[in-house]
């Protein structure tokens, strides 16, 4: 691992401390625990920055030669949920390409192949994966999720008829919609904003994931 314990220790608390998001966007994902970070960190020391010679955009390191964010990099480069939310679709489809080989996956990450050789420093899959693992002995314990608000007895989303009840009211009052209790298109699109903000799958339908990050 080309960083020290405690080095590595502090980029995560202060990255989680900045992005709370980013685990939420793990867990949205399917990722592993802590890889989102792992990734962060090797390529960025967790800072959101322009790197690779003016190539690399944001924590994760976005090539502006192989890639185009939605709204382009003038708004990819100060919207760190948005760069979490791509680095992590990116990683899923690698992930499953690789049959869930982490080492691999992040191989592709970076260098677009699997094999670690290809990699910047040759070593670039290994070195994610010890930072991963670090990580997850580190700050990772057994709990299971926090419970889902008391509020949240349904998915909530777009429907024929309309859905509507208390719960659909919750949702606009957390979301700055109308809280007429009826969940319409303007709804949907405060929802679809609010998952897009938190680094969330941007569906527009309040499931259990998105109903936690919401709160009680």
């Amino acid at each position: 691992m080309n960083i020290s314990e405690s080095d590595l220790s502090a980029e995560y608390q202060r990255a989680n401390a900045k992005w709370p998001f980013i685990h939420q966007t793990e867990l949205a994902r399917g990722l592993p625990r802590m890889l989102l970070f792992a990734v962060g960190s090797r390529e960025t020391n967790l800072v959101n920055e322009l790197g690779d010679g003016g190539h690399g955009h944001g924590v994760w390191q976005l090539d502006d030669r192989f890639h185009t964010p939605p709204g382009g990099f003038a708004q990819f480069d100060t919207n760190v949920p948005l760069q979490c939310s791509i680095a992590a679709d990116m990683l899923h489809g690698h992930l499953a390409t690789e049959a869930g080989n982490v080492v691999r996956a992040a191989n592709r990450y970076n260098s677009g192949q699997p094999e670690t050789a290809l990699t910047a420093g040759g070593d670039y899959g290994p070195d994610v994966v010890e930072r991963m693992q670090t990580l997850q002995r580190l700050f990772v314990d057994d709990r299971p999720p926090p419970p889902v608000p008391a509020w949240f007895t349904r998915d909530l989303g777009i429907a024929s008829p309309f859905m509507h009840g208390s719960d659909v009211g919750v949702v606009q009052k957390k979301t700055g919609a109308d809280p007429d209790g009826v969940f319409g298109p303007i709804t949907r699109d405060r929802v679809v904003n609010f998952q897009t903000h938190h680094g969330l799958t941007a569906d527009g339908i309040v499931g259990p994931i998105t109903a936690r990050v919401l709160g009680p």
